[in-house]
């Protein structure tokens, strides 16, 4: 599993394949499922980028023309999946809290201890 995912809240094939047009993505669209893009720590580096940079790269621009296809405020999910040894603390500065703001989206960890 790679540790961020972008995920869409959008359920039909039709929207899915036009949000692929839009963010300039090839990503398998499923009927039923919800439009997702992951990412790993290895990809982020290589474009020596943060996830939350990498992902409002990608919605920011693009935010207008997925309302007109009816993505909706709260339809976009930043996820980031962390296993951990002893402790897992976490922050986020003011200037990345403010993209997924303006991105109007949820920001989901899911934490786990191995």
């Amino acid at each position: 599993m790679k540790p961020y995912l972008l995920r869409i809240d959008v359920f039909d094939r039709e929207r899915q394949e036009a949000i692929n047009r839009i963010l300039g993505l090839e990503v398998p669209v499923e009927e039923g499922s919800w439009w997702q893009h992951d990412v790993s720590w290895e990809e982020l580096d290589q474009r020596g980028t943060y996830f939350i940079d990498y992902y409002a790269g990608l919605i920011l621009p693009a935010l207008p023309a997925l309302k007109e296809i009816g993505v909706e405020k709260g339809d976009i999910t930043v996820w980031f999946f962390y296993e951990y040894e002893e402790q897992c603390n976490m922050a986020f500065d003011p200037e990345r809290m403010a993209l997924l703001s303006r991105m109007e989206a949820t920001l989901c960890i899911s934490c786990w201890q191995k």
